[in-house]
């Protein structure tokens, strides 16, 4: 097991519209399609391009001879939507342009195509949905990444679906969600890194229901059962990496304070196939927080925990820490 933790660097972005957040596995916020309140039909367009700058000093993540340089990123994005008493359905594109000053092999071009929807049965029950998919590249922090004269650059297809509402006054929701993921080989000194033995499909079926409410929130226990399955039974090193794990977490969504969004602590657990791999259990804990400095300034934090894979030899995993912060 390797234990790894990273932080993204804050940065401050501008932008002319939020981006269009799509409805994952288990997000809570379902107030604005049950209390009856919906505009009449409507469609709604917005477009955008922002442009940002980092400075990297160790651009290959090497504990000696380090390599700094800078990146310039353009993101251009596009979002359409349709809303009605009982339906709505969100459309987004948007793409991540980077290129380096000095290092012209750490350039990437990430793409991403989303949609989301969610209908309203009743003003008790909601059906919810979305496809996604996303050529990308992996950052140099992977472990996998090692050797590459490239980044490592892989497509990943995601669809979810589900049920949500309230029952005697208690949230609820039961979805399933489904990732594909496919890596490209990557070149290498003296050859290519084979990724074939990284493709897998990974599905998570979980469940959200409130336990008690306040006056500004609620508490809530979530549960998700995580299967990880690989294309291939053995990866080029003779390991079975495939494993089914679980998650299991006591939650508040509501208002800190200045603060609203949500916040969880609980358990986390995988067990691999391989018998040489022994089951990983850890600590879990994540939030998503906002707090508004008027009407056109917002802070947002996020923070997160999970295991994630590898196919370095003799390693079953790591475990990754991640937080932001962006102010827009």
């Amino acid at each position: 097991m390797i234990v790894r933790a990273k932080l993204v660097p804050f940065s401050i972005v501008a932008s002319a519209a939020a981006i269009i957040s799509a409805w994952p596995l288990l997000a809570q916020d379902s107030g604005a399609v049950t209390n009856g309140t919906e505009p009449p039909s409507r469609y709604e367009f917005d477009a955008g391009v922002e442009v940002s700058g980092e400075h990297i000093d160790n651009i290959f993540l090497t504990p000696n001879n380090r390599r700094s340089d800078f990146v310039t990123v353009l993101s251009p994005w596009a979002e359409m939507s349709y809303r009605s008493e009982n339906f709505r359905l969100n459309l987004e594109a948007n793409a991540d342009i980077g290129r380096f000053s000095e290092y012209g092999s750490e350039d990437y071009e990430d793409y991403f195509l989303g949609a989301d929807a969610l209908f309203r049965i009743n003003e008790n029950a909601f059906l919810f949905g979305g496809l996604d998919y996303t050529i990308g590249h992996e950052g140099r922090e992977s472990p996998d990444d090692v050797g590459g004269l490239v980044p490592t650059e892989l497509t990943e297809a995601g669809a979810y679906f589900g049920i949500g509402g309230r029952l005697d006054e208690r949230t609820y929701r039961l979805g399933v969600n489904v990732r594909e993921l496919d890596y490209d080989d990557t070149p290498a000194l003296g050859g290519t890194i084979n990724n074939d033995d990284r493709d897998r499909v990974q599905t998570e079926v979980g469940g959200r229901i409130g336990i008690a409410r306040t006056d500004s929130g609620e508490f809530f226990l979530q549960g998700i059962y995580d299967k990880r399955e690989y294309d291939q039974a053995a990866d080029d090193s003779g390991y079975e990496r495939s494993s089914a794990g679980y998650q299991a977490a006591l939650g508040y969504t509501g208002t800190f304070g200045p603060f609203r969004g949500e916040g969880l602590i609980g358990w986390m657990s995988q067990d691999y196939d391989d018998a040489a791999f022994s089951t990983t259990t850890t600590l879990d804990f994540g939030a998503e927080l906002g707090m508004s400095f008027g009407p056109e300034t917002e802070l947002d934090a996020t923070l997160e925990r999970s295991i994630e894979e590898t196919t370095l030899t003799g390693a079953s995993g790591y475990i990754s820490t991640t937080g932001g912060v962006r102010l827009r």
